[in-house]
């Protein structure tokens, strides 16, 4: 009896096994909340370490201390006036071990989420610029038309204290100081671990609809973005604010974006304190906060204006590339790319 030979099945057409949605998002929880915890890591062990320096130099200076009740007292306060170098130099810590994964990651292939970190086609040129000033722009006039409007609600008093508890945590020392670690290291570490990382992993890992996913991950961003920043009243304007971060961060493509806005944001106190002294009663402060905010909104449509026209521009191939990566925008791939 002749033998009938074998047929190979073709590998290619044998089906690889995909991930199931909920593992991908379960995936995705997990490394944003590794990143989360890592930066309360890495900002408790900086702490820590300059509380046992702190201590240190005072017992040395002075060795009663050792044996005194005021030693803690004593070294908190010193620990309050350098509140901002412990926060550049977590941030700063952070930053680098974050961007070094990122890379690491992308280099070899197996995490591409260093993309958050490039231009696409549409900020191409001198458009980026214009772009990035404009977000600035529109987060300081939003957090002054918003702090101005906030004044004239009325706000149980446990919640602003705790609120300026925690904004003056760090305003203690050297101002430039408070000012870099406020209005530099904050946005970037933050921008980068909550809409570079967290809503793009959640993001992308949501089946359906491109833009329910976006809206449910932005939710669950905004959310915990809230909570993070510890006290009820800072958590709502937070959280509010990073509804309005994850709109900028879609419409730039990028994850400057929101940094931009967020850098804005954070260093609107100058432009408040002018506020309050340009409208001194509360009829004309809320106009004032009004009129900021409607600058805001018209300065984040001229943002969304800009990135549809270049977004224009790259799907006619005047900043063409090749990677087809670089024609998707808020809605999705362009058509014909």
């Amino acid at each position: 009896m002749q033998d009938v030979p074998v047929q190979s099945v073709p590998t290619q057409n044998v089906p690889q096994k995909k991930k199931s949605a909920g593992k991908k998002i379960l995936i995705a929880l997990a490394v944003s909340a590794a990143f989360l915890v890592g930066y309360m890591l890495v900002q408790l062990g900086v702490s820590l370490l300059f509380m046992v320096i702190l201590t240190a130099m005072a017992v040395a200076v002075d060795p009663q201390l050792a044996d005194s009740e005021t030693l803690t007292e004593h070294v908190t306060g010193i620990y309050m006036q350098h509140a901002a170098e412990i926060f550049i130099i977590s941030g700063l810590l952070m930053l680098g071990i974050t961007l070094l994964i990122l890379f690491l990651t992308y280099k070899k292939g197996r995490w591409q989420m260093a993309r958050i970190l490039k231009l696409p086609e549409r900020l191409r040129g001198g458009r980026a610029v214009g772009v990035l000033a404009v977000c600035f722009a529109a987060g300081l006039a939003f957090n002054a038309g918003f702090v101005a409007l906030i004044e004239l609600i009325p706000i149980p008093e446990s919640w602003l204290e705790a609120n300026e508890e925690s904004v003056s945590a760090v305003m203690q020392g050297s101002i430039l100081l408070a000012l870099f670690a406020t209005s530099v290291i904050a946005p970037l570490v933050e921008e980068l671990l909550f809409r570079g990382i967290f809503y793009t992993s959640l993001r992308d890992a949501i089946p359906g609809r491109r833009r329910t996913a976006m809206l449910i991950a932005g939710a669950v961003v905004s959310v915990v973005f809230g909570i993070y920043h510890g006290n009820i009243l800072q958590g709502i304007y937070t959280a509010l604010f990073s509804v309005l971060l994850v709109a900028i961060y879609e419409m730039t493509g990028t994850v400057w974006g929101p940094v931009a806005m967020h850098m804005g944001f954070n260093s609107s106190w100058l432009l408040s304190a002018l506020l309050v002294l340009i409208f001194s009663n509360t009829v004309s402060t809320a106009v004032g906060g009004a009129v900021f905010l409607a600058i805001s909104a018209a300065l984040v449509y001229v943002v969304f204006l800009l990135a549809v026209r270049g977004q224009r521009d790259a799907a006619g191939g005047n900043y063409h590339t090749g990677n087809p990566a670089d024609h998707t925008d808020f809605n999705g791939p362009v058509s014909g790319t």
